[in-house]
């Protein structure tokens, strides 16, 4: 694959144009990024250009349009998922820990406090997963669906899981909801 790019550029949806921003620090593929409010993004994680994950992050200004590292992640991964919480704090969960080439899907996890830009470790998920969609619900609960359950070989070509994982920021734990095929 192609070097990562340290290019970035960022959406105006009252102009519906794009627009250039500064160089992101440290340039990744499959990093995850996740809003810290309006006027801030958190980007973590990625394969840097030996094709190693990495742990970096970077947060994102939108008033000076400029990125700046911020603590790195306590574990290396791409193809993670990121979710705000309720409380401010984003949730970086499962991707892929080793290299493009041989990687394993992980289900740790990490939530990420923008006050004091630190990192801690959170509760692991039922199932590891890279490379899963995320949603977060209205009561602020979080949703990780499929992805890539085990990785083994060249990122992203391992079996998929139909695995659906709750993650519940009241409690700071997970749960497998529904996993279609298994008996329940």
């Amino acid at each position: 694959p192609p070097p990562p790019s340290a290019l970035a550029s960022l959406y105006d949806p009252a102009a519906g144009q794009w627009r250039p921003t500064g160089p992101v620090p440290t340039p990744a593929q499959q990093a995850t990024l996740a809003a810290l409010g309006s006027d801030q993004a958190l980007l973590a994680g990625g394969l840097a250009s030996n094709g190693t994950a990495t742990g970096a992050a970077e947060r994102f200004n939108v008033a000076t349009n400029t990125w700046s590292a911020t603590s790195t992640m306590p574990f290396a991964r791409f193809g993670a998922v990121a979710a705000r919480l309720p409380s401010g704090e984003v949730l970086v969960a499962g991707g892929g820990i080793g290299t493009a080439q041989a990687a394993t899907a992980t289900a740790t996890a990490e939530l990420y406090n923008p006050g004091s830009g630190t990192w801690t470790t959170a509760a692991s998920m039922p199932v590891a997963t890279a490379d899963a969609q995320v949603a977060t619900l209205q009561n602020g609960d979080v949703l990780v669906i499929g992805g890539v359950a085990d990785q083994n070989s060249k990122a992203g070509t391992g079996p998929l899981t139909d695995a659906v994982q709750l993650y519940d920021p009241s409690t700071g734990a997970w749960s497998l909801r529904f996993v279609p095929g298994l008996a329940r």
